[in-house]
């Protein structure tokens, strides 16, 4: 089918349940970033390959609202169809609501899949567009999707003590403490509900491959206090050992389709706590049937207390950042042979191989934790570039190339991205890397007192790229978790505020970064780990231990803007990046990264 065809059709399902429009969110019941060919209505409606949007079909028009990481990618996907790109945050361009305000009459009738809308987005929208109604409906693309993939499900596996430090049981009693300290409950029977698929992970101490990139499993979770705990899951991902791991905590298993009608059976004394920003107006509706009372987990308690990694898990990112320090360090060997050989091109989806192939070799690599992103000249200007879309892009002789890429293993997860230059840079392309330089390390050598957010940092990276005159909007840092979402709340660097403030323990992105569209981009990332740092009087302050071990590029640099505490820096980090690879190499490859690692005053700066 067409774009156009798919269009009408989703126009007769709005025709047949007199609708005058239809939201389509991409995501899935468990507003997971990533999700199966089953939910991705919004790419088998439209066209778009991204990781964030909304779709709006009404009678007569289509709109798609995505971020500014795919303005660019965004806007040429949609390209010949009858579908407008919106740059959400954009000046002069409505939102989602704006729009709908603006367009329908009092007594319009928007749908939306009760299963993909969050308790407290369908409070908020329908506040918003009242008088008009925000209508929850079934699965539309039930009707739309002709041809819909099913539903897959992968067989689980563990994560043993040793690799997650803390038992299941463990972490359930500690949930339970911050549940009391946290609501005036009362007597009665109480349970907690959990949609979000990588805190159930977390948890159970549980894995497996339901979904791209992120080794979770779809699976829902219920809990009772002083009672046992119900992990929804499909027989499919059961083994025996999965069921003897979960007994040790008092965890029983039930079918993943059966949770709304489990929930919807209790007994109506009951009260249910759940995360509402994470639960379906679906799965709320069974909570809340026959009048039970359900209480909004504003904090998220298991979301804050899987942020701050034990002494376990951090030595797991560890060894995860050595065992993908090996893995670039191979690459970008192997890159710079073929660029040098110049014999025939190397495109850029090569480079993105490359790292499968070295990090497959290690027994421990699971997966890559995204899409890889290899985007030579221009195409860096996009944040969320693809090589996937359009012809293949060879890397050129002159110009920037930036490869951000990550990977799981059982240990941990990795996030890493290096701005490489090809030939010689111009003083411009000079001037932009040494400031999206500078803020990396202003950011990574930060010293600053407990209780501090994210967006009392960010500038620090931010404002070095302000001095450019241009400024970036993606967020400058993310959490990552153990071997679980390389993006992962709630902690964020970002110049948007956010309530949560970085604590002992949690793991971050430093990615700042420079786009000029039409030339190139320029990021540069890192991951951080918040550790404490005691000052002169005893207080205890926090700073960041870098846990990345990737050579930095050096070429495009101006060590006189530089400064010399962040020469000194670069110096550090460098041996640090030598001593943790080198015992893990080959001569040549350690000749290599010697050379690569070499303190800044001894290199040829001509």
């Amino acid at each position: 089918m067409t774009i156009a065809e798919k269009l009408i059709r989703s126009r007769q399902f709005l025709k047949i349940n007199r609708f005058n429009a239809l939201i389509v969110p991409l995501t899935d019941p468990h507003f997971n970033e990533y999700i199966q060919e089953r939910y991705k209505s919004v790419e088998w409606l439209s066209g778009f390959g991204g990781s964030a949007a909304t779709l709006l079909v009404s009678s007569h028009s289509a709109f798609l609202w995505s971020d500014s990481r795919y303005f660019i990618e965004g806007e040429r996907q949609l390209k010949g169809s009858t579908i407008q790109f919106m740059r959400s945050g954009a000046p002069g361009v409505p939102s989602l609501m704006e729009w709908l305000s603006e367009n329908l009459r009092e007594g319009g009738r928007v749908a939306i899949d009760s299963s993909l809308i969050s308790v407290v987005d369908y409070r908020e929208w329908s506040g918003e567009l009242a008088p008009i109604e925000l209508i929850l409906c079934n699965d539309p693309f039930d009707y739309i999707w002709q041809g819909r993939s099913a539903l897959f499900h992968s067989q689980a596996y563990t994560m043993p003590l040793e690799l997650a430090g803390e038992r299941a049981a463990s972490k359930i009693e500690r949930l339970w403490k911050e549940v009391e300290g946290r609501h005036s409950l009362g007597s009665g029977t109480l349970f907690y509900l959990l949609s979000a698929c990588d805190e159930i992970a977390w948890l159970c101490n549980i894995r497996g491959e339901d979904l791209p990139y992120n080794p979770l499993l779809y699976s829902y979770m219920l809990l009772e206090k002083g009672g046992e705990s119900t992990l929804f899951l499909s027989q499919e991902s059961v083994t025996t050992h999965l069921l003897s791991h979960l007994e040790e905590s008092s965890i029983k298993v039930e079918e993943y389709v059966t949770v709304e009608e489990k929930i919807a059976s209790l007994p109506a004394n009951v009260t249910v706590i759940a995360p509402l920003r994470r639960t379906s107006m679906k799965l709320y509706s069974a909570a809340a049937k026959g009048g039970r009372r359900v209480i909004d987990d504003t904090k998220i308690i298991v979301s804050h207390m899987k942020a701050q990694k034990n002494s376990v898990e951090i030595e797991g990112f560890r060894l995860a950042m050595v065992k993908d320090g090996v893995a670039w360090v191979r690459v970008l060997i192997e890159l710079e042979r073929r660029v040098k050989k110049g014999e025939e091109p190397i495109y850029e989806s090569e480079v993105a191989s490359l790292f499968f192939q070295k990090r497959s070799l290690d027994r421990e690599y699971r997966s890559e934790s995204f899409a890889p992103i290899v985007a030579f000249g221009a195409n860096g200007a996009m944040p969320h570039y693809s090589f996937d879309n359009g012809a293949p892009n060879a890397i050129g002789e002159r110009g920037f190339l930036l490869i951000d890429t990550g990977a799981q293993y059982m240990h941990g997860t990795t996030d890493t991205t290096r701005t490489l230059y090809m030939g010689s840079p111009t003083r411009k392309e000079i001037l932009d890397y040494t400031m999206v330089l500078r803020g990396m390390i202003n950011l990574s050598s930060a010293i600053f007192p407990q209780g501090s957010r994210g967006a009392s940092l960010d500038i620090l990276a931010r404002g070095e790229v302000y001095k450019r005159g241009v400024a970036y909007l993606h967020g400058t840092g993310h959490g990552v978790g153990h071997h679980l979402c390389v993006h992962e709340g709630p902690q964020s660097i970002r110049r948007e505020e956010n309530p949560t403030p970085l604590q002992e323990g949690m793991v971050l992105s430093n990615e700042p970064a420079l786009y000029r569209e039409g030339e190139y981009g320029i990021r540069v990332e890192n991951l951080l780990h918040c550790t404490s740092w005691e000052g002169e009087e005893h207080s205890t302050f926090l700073n960041f231990e870098t846990l990345t071990l990737v050579p930095i590029e050096l070429k495009c640099v101006d060590f006189g803007l530089l400064g010399k505490e962040r020469i000194e820096w670069i110096d550090h980090y460098h041996q640090k990046v030598y001593n943790g690879l080198s015992p893990y190499l080959e001569e040549i490859e350690k000749q290599w990264l010697a050379l690569k690692c070499a303190p800044v005053a001894t290199l040829d700066r001509d």
